[in-house]
């Protein structure tokens, strides 16, 4: 039995050599429904008691339950395929989701930096107020989205002169999408010359 079953795996590896499979010479599929191709159709023989995903689809009552959970699963429907297209481009929730701030003292200069990151689709318009409660100033960015993913204004703006070192401001930040405004948040900090 060793020996026979040695000759046999060296058959195949000579055979392997020559670009054929198996022990024996036709042992592969053939064509047998005749399209020119080789595929499922010609590994498998067709069962009158298997219905295919054609046949459950046009659907006469007489369906069995592994028929049908096998069109549900289908991902390959353009139908479910556009409703989630759909349902996730229209899933954005416009927002400002993070805001940092700097007081740079840099020479001669005491600019508020400023970081947000906003989500949204379309167009937005980003204001960035400063007030320390008597003089303000703002800043205005526009920006374009069409994927909805995270979108960073960055800049610094210079405070008004009624600064004064140690006191409180607050910088306002305000998400205007399609001319409506969506978000507005309010970060304190402490101005240092």
């Amino acid at each position: 039995m060793e020996k026979t079953r040695r000759q046999c795996l060296t058959g195949i590896g000579l055979l392997g050599i020559a670009g054929l499979s198996g022990c024996s010479g036709n042992s592969g599929p053939s064509d047998s429904d005749g399209d020119g191709m080789i595929d499922s159709e010609d590994y498998a023989p067709k069962d009158p008691n298997v219905q295919e995903k054609s046949d459950v689809s046009g659907g006469s009552g007489d369906q069995s339950s592994s028929g049908s959970s096998n069109e549900q699963s289908n991902p390959d429907s353009s139908e479910t395929q556009s409703m989630e297209t759909e349902s996730s481009s229209s899933s954005v929730d416009p927002r400002i989701s993070q805001i940092d701030v700097d007081v740079q003292s840099d020479i001669g200069t005491n600019n508020i930096g400023f970081d947000v990151e906003t989500y949204f689709e379309d167009t937005a318009r980003l204001t960035v107020q400063i007030t320390d409660g008597e003089r303000s100033d703002q800043r205005t960015f526009e920006g374009t989205s069409t994927s909805g993913t995270m979108q960073e204004f960055n800049d610094d703006i210079n405070p008004p002169e009624s600064f004064k070192d140690g006191e409180p401001f607050e910088l306002r930040v305000i998400l205007s999408v399609d001319g409506e405004e969506v978000d507005r948040k309010t970060v304190r900090n402490t101005y240092d010359e």
